[in-house]
C-alpha cells in the first residue's frame, strides 16, 4: 500500500507581515507503508526523507521574498519507483499583502497608509536603483542585508516636531505628512528624494551606536556627502510654517563639524586632498575606531589641521588676507633684489 503524504503548519502565516518570513512545517506519513516524501519550494526540492507509517517531523524555514509576491510549498510522495505522484500532494502558498512591495535590495511596507501606492512604488524604486550606487562609494555593516522601508502617517522627533525620516539599523521610517507637504510646496513628490537617500545611507552604514554618539557630525555629514554625490539637492522654499531649508553642501566658517550640509562641504574638500578618505572614514565608523586617531595616524594630520587649511581656502576674508600677504612678500622680494643690484652711491 502506498503511503499518503501529509502537511500542516505551525507558525506559518498564509499572509506575510514582511518580506522576511520564517515558520515551521509539520509533515509526515499518514499511510500504512513507508514512503519517500519531499518538500519543494517554488519547484526546488529543499527536503526529502523516508517516513515510516505515522511518522512526522517539523521542518523550520526562513525565506526572503525578494522581488516575488508569493512562495509555494509542495509536499509530494513517490509511488515506490521514484516517480512523484501528482494526485497526492499538499500545497501551501505564502503571500505578501498588497501593501508590501519587495525588491532585491529593499522592500517597502505602506500598510499604515494603504492609499499611497504611487508614492510607495516611487520610493522603493528610488532605493532599489541607488543602494548599489551607495555601496560603490563605501562599505557598511552587514552590507548585504536588505533595507526595510516603512511609511508612517506622521513622524515626530524627540521635541515633537515634524521629522522627514529616521533610521534604526536596517529600517528606514518615512513621514508621509512631510512628503505630502513637500509635494504641495514644490509641486513635485520627488523634490525631497535626497532625504530618502540620506536615510538609506545611514541604513547601509548601520554605524554602531557608540560610533554615532562620538561622531554625529561625521555620520550626518557623510550621508549628505552621498546625497550630493548622487545629485539629490533641494532648494529652500517656504509656505506658512513649513520651511524646508536648502539641502546643498555649503561653506560656513566653523561649520566643518556642525553636521549635515556644512560637514558634507568639508568632506568634499577632504576627498580632493585625500581620495581614499571617504572609504576610510566609513570603515572607521564601522570599526568604531577613534576618528581623531584615524586622521593623525592614517591621514598624517589632525582633523583640526585639515579644517584650518579648508577654511583658509574657502573663507573669503582669510583668502583675501593670504593673497595680500603673498603680494606684499613678492613686492618686498623685488625691492630686495633691486637694492642689491643698485650701485652704491
Amino acid at each position: 500500500m502506498v503511503a499518503k503524504g501529509n502537511i500542516d503548519y505551525i507558525n506559518f502565516p498564509p499572509e506575510a507581515v514582511s518580506d522576511n518570513v520564517s515558520g515551521s512545517i509539520r509533515w509526515g506519513n499518514v499511510g500504512d507503508a513507508s514512503a519517500n516524501l519531499k518538500i519543494d519550494l517554488d519547484g526546488k526540492q529543499i527536503r526529502k526523507r523516508l517516513f515510516n507509517p505515522g511518522q512526522f517531523e517539523i521542518h523550520s524555514f526562513a525565506i526572503t521574498m525578494s522581488d516575488k509576491e508569493t512562495f509555494t510549498f509542495v509536499v509530494q510522495q513517490d509511488d515506490g519507483t521514484d516517480t512523484w505522484m501528482e494526485n497526492d500532494r499538499r500545497t501551501i502558498t505564502i503571500r505578501l499583502p498588497p501593501t508590501i512591495i519587495p525588491r532585491s535590495n529593499c522592500s517597502i511596507n505602506y500598510s499604515e497608509v494603504p492609499s499611497e501606492t504611487e508614492f510607495a512604488k516611487q520610493v522603493v524604486d528610488l532605493a532599489e536603483i541607488n543602494i548599489p550606487k551607495i555601496k560603490s562609494i563605501h562599505n557598511g555593516r552587514n552590507r548585504d542585508e536588505k533595507i526595510n522601508i516603512i511609511i508612517k502617517p506622521i513622524l515626530l522627533d524627540s521635541n515633537g516636531n515634524d521629522c522627514p525620516a529616521a533610521t534604526s539599523g536596517k529600517s528606514v521610517l518615512l513621514n508621509m505628512h512631510w512628503f505630502k507637504q513637500i509635494a504641495d510646496l514644490y509641486k513635485d513628490m520627488n523634490a525631497d528624494n535626497g532625504s530618502i537617500i540620506h536615510e538609506i545611507d545611514h541604513a547601509i552604514l548601520d554605524a554602531p551606536y557608540d560610533a554615532f554618539k562620538a561622531n554625529p557630525w561625521l555620520v550626518e555629514g557623510l550621508a549628505d556627502f552621498v546625497r550630493y554625490k548622487l545629485n539629490y539637492p533641494r532648494e529652500a522654499k517656504e509656505k506658512g510654517d513649513f520651511k524646508p531649508g536648502r539641502a546643498i553642501p555649503n561653506y560656513i566658517k566653523g561649520g566643518a563639524f556642525k553636521s549635515y550640509q556644512t560637514s558634507a562641504h568639508f568632506l568634499i574638500y577632504l576627498e580632493k586632498e585625500r581620495p581614499t578618505a571617504i572609504k576610510e572614514l566609513y570603515q572607521a565608523l564601522i570599526d568604531n575606531a577613534n576618528i581623531d586617531h584615524v586622521f593623525i595616524n592614517q591621514f598624517k594630520k589632525s582633523k583640526e589641521e585639515y579644517v584650518k587649511s579648508y577654511e583658509e581656502k574657502y573663507d573669503p576674508k582669510s583668502y583675501d588676507n593670504n593673497s595680500n600677504r603673498t603680494r606684499f612678500n613678492f613686492l618686498n622680494w623685488i625691492l630686495s633684489i633691486f637694492r642689491k643690484s643698485s650701485p652704491p652711491r
